[in-house]
């Protein structure tokens, strides 16, 4: 199998499953600083800002009340939630690392192409930014997504 025909496999997958997904009410993207902080955040489960902040501080010299104005954000966008021990907040996120990238995923495709995942996947296929495991992986992905749509599974076998 070529890359390319991977690539449109997966697509016309992640099409079906755009389309069973529309129904989902939409949260608010992430600005890039927001997914720095929601990092940590999923890595440490539960955190207070300070912790957070002191996490960030390597990389970001970002002061307390930046990262207060983050986390306070992302609470207000929904990603995170919080409760009260003793004087502070202990946050943590309200969905998983995977569901919320793929979220962030499904809107770049539907912003930048009309909802079609078929030109991301040409893009990343011709630009050489897969790797060869990559490539395999998809491949394999292909096969396991076909076995499950011979089982009984709601979607139509991918490549047919």
């Amino acid at each position: 199998m070529t890359t390319n025909y991977v690539c449109s496999m997966i697509c016309s997958r992640l099409s079906f499953s755009q389309q069973k997904e529309k129904t989902m009410a939409k949260t608010k993207g992430l600005s890039a600083a927001e997914l720095e902080v929601m990092k940590v955040l999923w890595e440490k489960k539960a955190t207070t800002v300070k912790e957070v902040q002191q996490e960030l501080s390597h990389k970001k010299a970002w002061r307390y009340t930046t990262v207060l104005t983050f986390i306070v954000r992302l609470y207000n966008k929904g990603y995170l939630k919080r409760k009260k021990e003793g004087m502070v907040y202990i946050y943590s996120p309200t969905l998983p690392e995977k569901k919320t990238k793929g979220k962030m995923v499904e809107d770049f495709v539907d912003r930048v192409f009309d909802g079609n995942p078929t030109p991301l996947m040409n893009y990343l296929s011709e630009s050489n930014k897969l790797k060869p495991s990559e490539v395999t992986a998809l491949k394999n992905l292909v096969a396991i997504l076909n076995k499950e749509a011979k089982n009984g599974r709601d979607t139509e076998p991918l490549g047919r």
